[in-house]
């Protein structure tokens, strides 16, 4: 007995440091990163290209992703974690609800887009643009956080920290370049919302592949009552992200627009994407 005890111990504190402290210490190398190219894009943008810039990235990467989302990272780590049998079922499950929400939210966006050139002054044909390419992001996100839901109901967490690692440092480096290249200020915010929507489709398809290596390959199903009972569950903790994420991160954002007479400054990062 006495010669298990220190191996229980050993992979209790290995399984501790690769789910909590590998995780942590990405997200902060994150967050500086963030940081880092905010100043950056400041900087080339101006504070108008970057008030366009987060205005749209606010609509898009903040409330559209947010609603697409759904909560559903959250249930299907409890309802698969337990029985792991049940992951690829739920994965495929809430991805076809995150494609289908996300497909519902496009016509919305066209009429925010009317209905906002109506009470201010209408978006620039880049911010239009740069619009539309980041609600195409939602797609490519919505396989994105469904491999990641299943790799953290596998307790790889690791994986999931070192996947977003990766493809922020590339959207990072590619970020740079394009501000660099772009000849004018809107082709700057059409260019960022492009990098964006080539990051995450990166990072869709590493977790893709990766899913399909590590864990399992799933063939996608749909069942009517799972995918209710997943929206019905899913739409206190869709309240909740919205409460958290749309209320007390968004209204410097949106105080600051009404407030300027151009587009607003906000260096913020909305999102957990690659936005």
């Amino acid at each position: 007995m006495a010669s298990i005890l220190p191996g229980r111990h050993t992979d209790t504190a290995r399984t501790v440091a690769k789910n909590s402290l590998l995780p942590i210490a990405a997200n902060l190398i994150n967050k500086v990163v963030d940081f880092g190219f905010a100043v950056i894009a400041l900087r080339f943008l101006g504070p108008e290209g970057n008030g366009a810039y987060a205005f749209v990235a606010l609509i898009a990467g903040l409330y559209f992703l947010t609603i697409t989302n759904w909560g559903l990272n959250d249930l299907a780590v409890r309802e698969a974690a337990p029985d792991l049998a049940r992951a690829p079922r739920l994965f495929s499950i809430t991805l076809l609800l995150r494609l289908g929400i996300a497909t519902l939210l496009m016509p919305v966006a066209a009429i925010l887009v009317i209905g906002y050139s109506l009470i201010e002054r209408p978006l620039s044909s880049a911010e239009m643009l740069a619009l539309a390419l980041l609600m195409i992001h939602l797609y490519p996100a919505a396989l994105a956080a469904a491999c990641s839901a299943s790799f953290q109901a596998y307790q790889r967490m690791e994986v999931t920290a070192l996947v977003l690692l990766l493809t922020n440092v590339v959207k990072t480096l590619v970020g740079v370049g394009a501000l660099i290249i772009a000849p004018d200020i809107p082709t700057r915010v059409v260019a960022l919302a492009a990098v964006a929507l080539g990051a995450t489709m990166l990072n869709a398809a590493v977790f893709f592949a990766l899913q399909r290596r590590m864990l399992f390959r799933a063939s996608l199903v749909w069942d009517w009552p799972t995918g209710r009972e997943l929206l019905r569950e899913g739409f206190p903790l869709l309240l909740n992200s919205l409460l958290l994420a749309v209320f007390f991160v968004s209204m410097s954002c949106c105080s600051g627009r009404r407030l300027a007479p151009k587009r607003s400054v906000c260096t913020m990062q909305p999102t957990k994407s690659s936005i």
